[in-house]
């Protein structure tokens, strides 16, 4: 066949090229073909509101790769009125190599931008509906391409000013932070940017704080823990005026103790409090600290271990105070009675843990709302939360043990993972 012959037929509904795309007489032996055929039907595709449900039909048999491309070309054919010089742009996007995304995921990304850019001149960025977009397990789309695609329509309905700092951070292989992981918390900056992530109705009874918080235990959000606090985070980073960069800097810090959902949730709850004071058992490298002292106006930090104080001096809002944790705080909660937050990361021991617990659950500071703690799938750690009865306390509001779940170690030893144990007001 020609290549004048390749696109003499005419198609008239998206039905239509669906089930010729899906055709076996397209298969690997023609690859070049079937690419072009995937750009030119791309073009014919109709109704731009049709474009996303195109990348999950299940009639559509293409690989990812070959969709997300397809519905690229379809956007961009109706992207402007210069269509072209948006087929120049994307293209030396997505051949760009010094680049932390991979092709596929660059695709994605542009296929957000370009829906985006096929916006009616009423359209505004308030018709994403971000929230719907991540709890929606019924499209047949992974959760990484929802992510990118929504992540590259709000990024370019924001415009050049606010979402240019954003692809920027998307692109910099600075940080050690996987794309999926860093797409999603980079959509929740963008989607806060943007007005679209309403405060959760959780916020009218307990506060302003838990606007965020309240997703964090959305019942209909299914999505996992890490990427839900990640997302959330990139919010609470938004709405606290803080750097995204000096954010994603602390989660990847080699130096902070802890997994990466541990460390979301952390500085989740830090950024939506914002305590007064905030108290971390545990100093170890000064990472909790560190995240801490983000959001925190101060930050005690305790350790057995003097030499730990190293790692804090650098921090002006830190405070480092030698001992034993429960012996510390057994001394220090009369006195800071503003402790909002207390993230126990100190005793690695049954008895340790309870001791560390008793001291906070027996006369609790006044504002004290929440209490992290560390280590919880580690089995003597767990072993001591386990013989602490929760339910019974007239101060706990509500504790999870498994909050974010721990992990096997290379030894097949559980570890990390943190309890999230909140307190009446």
């Amino acid at each position: 066949m020609a290549d004048s012959d390749r696109f003499s037929f005419r198609v008239d509904s998206t039905d239509e090229i669906v089930e010729l795309l899906g055709e076996d007489g397209l298969g690997s032996n023609s690859l070049d073909r079937q690419s072009q055929l995937e750009g030119a039907m791309g073009a014919l595709l109709g109704d731009s509101a049709e474009l996303a449900a195109r990348l999950g039909d299940p009639r559509l048999e293409l690989d990812t790769v070959s969709r997300t491309y397809l519905l690229l070309g379809a956007v961009l054919q109706r992207a402007s009125a210069s269509p072209a010089q948006s087929v120049v742009d994307v293209l030396a996007m997505l051949s760009a190599t010094q680049s932390a995304l991979g092709t596929m995921e660059r695709a994605e990304f542009l296929t957000g931008v370009a829906l985006a850019r096929v916006r009616t001149a009423e359209a505004s960025a308030d018709d994403v509906d971000v929230i719907g977009v991540l709890r929606d397990n019924s499209l047949r789309i992974g959760f990484p391409t929802r992510v990118r695609t929504t992540l590259g329509t709000v990024i370019e309905s924001l415009g050049q000013v606010q979402g240019q700092p954003l692809v920027d951070l998307l692109l910099n292989d600075d940080f050690t932070l996987d794309n999926v992981a860093r797409s999603t918390y980079l959509l929740g900056v963008a989607a806060e940017r943007a007005g679209l992530i309403p405060s959760s109705q959780m916020a009218e009874e307990f506060g302003s704080g838990w606007g965020l918080l309240g997703h964090l235990f959305d019942p209909a959000l299914e999505v996992e823990t890490t990427s839900r606090a990640l997302f959330l985070l990139g919010a609470a980073t938004e709405r606290s005026s803080t750097s995204p960069e000096e954010v994603l800097q602390r989660l990847h810090d080699p130096y902070w103790a802890m997994g990466l959902g541990d460390k979301a949730v952390v500085l989740l709850v830090a950024a939506s409090l914002r305590p007064t004071v905030a108290i971390d058992a545990g100093t170890f490298l000064g990472g909790s600290a560190a995240a801490l002292s983000m959001f925190a106006e101060r930050v005690i930090t305790i350790d057995v271990d003097a030499a730990r104080e190293r790692h804090i001096e650098e921090l002006a809002n830190v405070e480092f105070v030698c001992g034993v944790a429960a012996e510390v705080l057994e001394e220090l909660l009369p006195s800071e009675r503003s402790a909002e937050l207390v993230v126990l990361d100190a005793a690695h021991t049954a008895d340790g843990i309870v001791a560390e617990v008793e001291q906070l659950l027996k006369s609790p500071p006044t504002r004290l709302r929440a209490v992290l703690i560390h280590d919880s799938a580690m089995q003597m750690c767990r072993d001591g939360l386990d013989s602490v009865d929760w339910e019974g306390n007239p101060v706990v509001r509500g504790a999870t043990l498994d909050f974010v779940p721990g992990e096997v170690s290379k030894d097949g030893l559980m570890g990390g993972g943190l309890a999230v144990v909140w307190l009446l007001e």
